[in-house]
């Protein structure tokens, strides 16, 4: 499948990563909108809920994405307090 290098300019930080490309295209879809259902994402990307679990999860690990409620996501564009910054430049 391969790698993307992805560059986000968020609030408070630059994270760049390299990621396939579900991932990248998830996160893409953050743009445009900063919260998305599960339900959603796997309907605009037409992946399976697995494979998009695990791409939200690559980015809730890199500080980008966290789960709000269950299967509802948010952008964080700022750090939250009590986390640590990702150290991705």
């Amino acid at each position: 499948m391969g790698k993307v290098g992805v560059k986000l300019e968020l609030e408070d930080r630059v994270v760049s990563v390299q990621v396939t490309p579900l991932e990248a295209s998830v996160v893409e879809l953050f743009e445009g909108q900063d919260t998305w259902t599960e339900d959603a994402l796997t309907e605009k990307l037409g992946v399976d809920a697995l494979a998009l679990r695990g791409a939200l999860a690559v980015w809730a690990g890199h500080g980008v994405l966290k789960e709000e409620t269950e299967g509802s996501w948010r952008l964080l564009e700022t750090v939250e307090e009590g986390a640590s910054r990702c150290k991705s430049r």
